[in-house]
């Protein structure tokens, strides 16, 4: 069996809802040898596509100055300047 034919007989059984045993004893294919040639093709459809560069891809990134800062305590949020909640933490003895 050619490798062409071998991927044929893959995706027929893929697309035939047929238990892989089935498939092969209608194609006449020993059951040991379709059950070696689906996990070899198996294997080689989860690891996917070869990536075509390995290089990784740059995204624009944004970067803004907030002019608040938020506390978030048990059971209250606070937003105010970073100078404000500094106070708070003063206040409060959190540090």
């Amino acid at each position: 069996m050619t490798p062409a034919q071998r991927r044929q007989h893959y995706d027929a059984w893929r697309v035939s809802g047929m238990s892989r045993t089935a498939y092969a004893r209608q194609h006449g294919i020993n059951n040991k040898t379709f059950w070696h040639l689906c996990r070899s093709f198996s294997a080689d459809d989860a690891r996917g596509p070869a990536p075509a560069d390995n290089r990784p891809a740059i995204l624009p990134v944004t970067l803004s100055v907030s002019d608040t800062a938020t506390l978030k305590l048990q059971c209250v949020c606070v937003t105010a300047s970073p100078a404000g909640i500094a106070a708070i933490i003063r206040e409060l003895n959190l540090c």
